[in-house]
């Protein structure tokens, strides 16, 4: 029987030793699933900081390169702006003008007829003119 009763604890020591090596893997996995993740974390952070510097870098740069050359380019398009509006109220108040014009020559109970306003008459007519000409040959091709 004292044979028996040392396989027993030798069994029982077996797996106690099996469980404390089970236990010291998963001890290590661990541990080396933790120190993966700090490297990947040390790096991306490094990555992330040289990355930011180099840009604050190249802001610096660019900001001392064009500010010379933004000025003169800035009054240049300030002159050119203000020369369009000044030529966009010109038009506008020609267009004022004209639309004027129109509305007196309508009030008029003469029906005399500029000549400018005649001609576009003529013209509205020849338009209209060609889209029932074009409508008829779209109808005669179907």
């Amino acid at each position: 029987m004292p044979r028996r009763k040392k396989k027993k604890v030798n069994n029982q020591k077996v797996a106690d030793v099996v469980r404390v090596i089970k236990h010291d893997e998963e001890k290590v996995e661990r541990e080396k699933r933790l120190a993966l993740w700090a490297g990947v974390a040390f790096f991306m952070f490094l990555v992330i900081f040289v990355w930011i510097v180099n840009f604050k870098n190249n802001f610096k740069i660019i900001d001392n390169n064009t500010n010379i050359q933004n000025a003169a380019e800035l009054k240049e398009i300030m002159g050119d702006f203000s020369k369009v509006i000044k030529e966009t109220r010109n038009n506008f108040t020609e267009l004022q003008d004209v639309i004027k014009e129109g509305l007196s020559y309508e009030d008029t109970a003469s029906g005399q007829v500029n000549g400018v306003s005649e001609e576009i008459k003529q013209r509205i007519e020849l338009e209209k003119m060609l889209f029932e000409l074009n409508d008829k040959l779209k109808e005669s091709k179907e």
